[in-house]
């Protein structure tokens, strides 16, 4: 008996009747793609991996879906997060491009709370609704907060990241109805209007209306001044109208010196002139080399705008011509910096909050024949810190480079670190 029937048949029947439901409702919901129930995906260093249900949609864009099976009177577990981060984990090496995304279907209550867990983590929560309907409404809102774009479900309108809008790495703001919906659907704030109503209701009943209508004034005032404040903008990013497609990334670190190769592909959500960005360089010297060029032919010329501190400086690759909204271009960036004292950190950071969205990137990292790695790590967080997962990398068989490919959430930083035998690890927090 193979290993996927086997496997298949651990499942009780509440689990296989989730997935047969699942699978229905994606069928409706995407109605041109190819959708397989217990597949099994091949990746780089992994033979193969078994999942629920893979969506293979029209631009061969692959969405793997777990569905987690909750009992009426339960709820999504913190316990269910271990397993699905190692699929995340595993799923990073599947020889795919774009890379997998992974969406947890749930078919019980999921809170709040441990839904943002997940997240946080750039896995979507879903609960699995009744119908197709519902569950592609769910669907796109897992997809809108972590910024994730996908034709199917968004043709029917324009997405929310294309708006003029500026903000901070994200979508545009909902509007404040819709805010005020969510919020009145609270069943805390549902309660708070209810004992607001039964004081005032009191106080005017023992001719107290003066003060029943004060008591009502000063409620509105104050849920006013906390709805507006939950919900302020948030501050805009030093390049507010350019969202990266795809970031290519290939760090060569020698014994004197690091080369980064970018390749990135733009997408303008308005006119836009050019790109900054930031070099925070720890290396022991600040004579940075910059070359530039695009694959359109159009001209880019790069600008030193300010050296912060030392090693610290703000760039700026200025388009020949402006971008116009919707249009795309890709743009060619290598950086040479010099290390002759070996002060580098073993680090390289990966971080898109100055542009307002980045839908994926890819890293290589290659060291020289005369650095011997002792260990590679991926490593992605709020708190760098603390990270939420460090996972150690094996080499590609053919290049002989550490691949990451991912989808970078909203609210998390990546990192590659590495350390050298016969040298301690770095203690620095930054390197480039």
């Amino acid at each position: 008996m193979s290993s996927e029937v086997q496997s298949f048949l651990r499942r009780g029947r509440p689990e296989i009747e989730a997935i047969d439901s699942a699978y229905e409702q994606l069928k409706t919901i995407f109605p041109s793609a190819r959708i397989e129930k217990n597949k099994k995906i091949k990746t780089r260093h992994v033979p193969s991996v078994l999942v629920d249900l893979v969506v293979q949609l029209s631009d061969d864009q692959l969405i793997i879906f777990e569905i987690v099976y909750i009992s009426p009177k339960s709820t999504l577990s913190y316990s269910e997060y271990p397993s699905i981060a190692v699929l995340k984990d595993t799923l990073t090496e599947v020889a795919a491009t774009p890379p997998p995304l992974l969406i947890v279907l749930a078919t019980g209550h999921v809170d709040d709370t441990v839904k943002g867990f997940f997240e946080n983590s750039g896995i979507p929560v879903v609960p699995l609704a009744s119908n197709p309907a519902a569950t592609r409404s769910s669907l796109r809102e897992a997809l809108e907060r972590q910024r994730i774009y996908i034709p199917e479900l968004f043709e029917d309108e324009e997405y929310l990241a294309e708006s003029e809008s500026d903000g901070f790495g994200g979508p545009a703001d909902e509007s404040w109805w819709k805010k005020l919906k969510n919020a009145l659907s609270n069943p805390l704030i549902a309660l708070q209007i209810f004992l607001v109503a039964t004081v005032a209701l009191l106080l005017a009943a023992k001719d107290k209306v003066w003060m029943a209508e004060f008591f009502i004034l000063a409620t509105v005032v104050l849920g006013g001044f906390i709805f507006s404040w939950k919900n302020r903008r948030r501050p805009s990013c030093i390049n507010p109208k350019l969202i990266i497609e795809k970031d290519q990334r290939k760090l060569m670190v020698e014994n004197d010196r690091w080369i980064l190769e970018r390749d990135i592909l733009f997408k303008a959500r308005g006119r836009v002139n050019g790109y900054q960005f930031r070099m925070d360089w720890t290396g022991s010297s600040n004579d940075i080399d910059i070359d530039c060029g695009a694959y359109d032919g159009e001209i880019v010329k790069k600008y030193l705008v300010k050296s912060e501190a030392l090693k610290k400086q703000l760039w700026e690759l200025q388009f020949d011509r402006p971008m116009r909204k919707g249009e795309t271009r890709k743009v060619a960036l290598r950086c040479v910096l010099p290390d002759p004292q070996h002060k580098a950190a073993h680090y390289h950071a990966i971080l898109y909050k100055n542009v307002w969205d980045c839908k994926e990137f890819e890293c290589r990292l290659s060291l020289s024949d005369d650095l011997e790695p002792n260990a590679v790590y991926f490593v992605y967080g709020t708190d760098m810190d603390v990270p939420l997962r460090k996972i150690k990398l094996s080499p590609d068989l053919a290049s002989h480079e550490y691949v990451v490919h991912e989808r970078p959430a909203a609210n998390l930083k990546y990192s590659l670190e590495w350390e050298l035998k016969d040298k301690p690890a770095s203690k620095k927090k930054h390197g480039l």
